[in-house]
């Protein structure tokens, strides 16, 4: 068998081609399907290695047998084939031409299937669709390429003059799927020297996203917001208090409270200005506000904020000395084991260089105070002395 370049596709074609219009089966080839496979394999026993079909005959029957034999023979990758589209087979008797570009991929799909195969060699159009813009046929074919289903594209039973209408048409194509592909490539880098600036011009506007939250914030026209610059550089220091006061009212309510401002989100809602405190609980694990605290807790409150806020003040100012400090009442309200802590808290504080002095009626104190300033009043008036230990 001899062998030559098909046209211009560089397929090295056999001479001799086995068309396989005959044996699409009944009313196309009466003889059993074995007899028309064994054909098939004769054909590529003798050196054949190009068969024309269609899904046109008989429906897609001569697809099929084709497909079945060259599966069967393990030899697809080593033949050619050529199928055609645009003509459908409708009922036994009678074709329609469909070239639209549902139509054409519709009918690849089929064929691939019928052919048991991934791809077809040569798609022709098998005949003029006059129904159809020629236009449309040929990009769809040229997708169809472009996915690897089809390998080369051609006509079948046009005129010369529709031949040369087609070219007119394709090279038109061409050209406006080159400029398609030239703007494409030039949107690419585009896009290549413009991300990294929207990239960095994202980061801007988050940036400048904040700086907007943080001024609405402060300016008080945050949406349910009224808090301030002023409460907010409260907010600020009061924190700072809070850790500090945490720390002693911790060690009062033997570690069950601690302070907590309200929410940033929910500061200058309602009745809140943005400096309402909570008290957390360590045992419920709910927050609850202060003034649902009983007498002697709110007095732990009240000192540990107290001591906090003398902490914070020294601590901001080295020019500040905050050497003495006076509570008057308060113990009172509180139970043996909270007065205990308390003074426990406070001699801690007195053992350094710090002055504390306690103003109380609580007789139950008097045990725990070594230096006392007792005053007395009788019918002559007060009287004070010095109880030192």
């Amino acid at each position: 068998m001899r062998y030559k370049e098909f046209g211009k596709t560089g397929m090295q074609v056999s001479e001799m081609t086995l068309g396989t219009w005959g044996i699409g089966g009944v009313g196309w080839d009466d003889n059993p399907k074995s007899v028309r496979q064994d054909a098939i394999r004769a054909a590529v026993e003798a050196g054949v290695n190009f068969f024309d079909t269609a899904p046109a005959y008989n429906a897609g029957a001569a697809e099929r047998c084709l497909g079945e034999a060259l599966a069967d023979m393990g030899v697809r990758d080593k033949m050619y084939i050529s199928t055609k589209c645009g003509n459908v087979f409708v009922d036994g008797v009678t074709y329609r031409r469909d070239g639209s570009a549902a139509g054409i991929r519709r009918q690849c799909e089929d064929s691939l299937r019928n052919l048991r195969t991934d791809y077809v060699d040569l798609m022709l159009i098998h005949w003029p669709d006059p129904n159809t813009p020629f236009a449309e046929t040929m990009a769809e074919l040229t997708k169809l390429k472009e996915e690897g289903k089809i390998r080369h594209v051609g006509v079948s039973n046009f005129s010369q003059a529709q031949m040369e209408e087609a070219e007119v048409k394709r090279r038109l194509a061409q050209e406006k799927l080159d400029s398609y592909k030239e703007q494409y490539k030039a949107d690419q880098d585009a896009c290549s020297i413009l991300t990294p600036q929207m990239e960095k011009r994202g980061k801007i506007i988050e940036k400048h996203a904040k700086l907007e939250t943080l001024y609405k914030l402060l300016s008080g026209n945050m949406s349910g917001n009224r808090m301030d610059l002023e409460t907010f550089v409260q907010r600020y220091y009061l924190e700072k208090i809070l850790y500090a006061a945490n720390r002693r009212f911790s060690d009062m309510s033997a570690g069950q409270f601690e302070l907590r401002m309200v929410d940033a989100a929910n500061a200058g809602k309602g009745k809140n200005r943005g400096l309402d405190l909570m008290v957390y609980s360590n045992v419920t694990g709910k927050e609850r506000e202060v003034r649902t605290l009983s007498g002697g807790e709110s007095f732990m409150a009240a000192l540990s904020l107290a001591l906090g806020m003398a902490d914070q003040i020294q601590e901001s100012s080295a020019s500040i000395n905050l050497d003495v400090m006076f509570i008057d009442e308060g113990f009172g309200s509180l139970d043996e084991h909270s007065r205990e802590q308390a003074v426990k808290v406070l001699q801690e504080l007195a053992g350094g260089s710090k002055l504390i002095g306690i103003i109380s009626h609580v007789t139950e104190l008097k045990q725990e105070i070594e230096d006392q300033l007792i005053v007395t009043k009788d019918e002559k008036g007060s009287h004070v002395r010095w109880q030192i230990s």
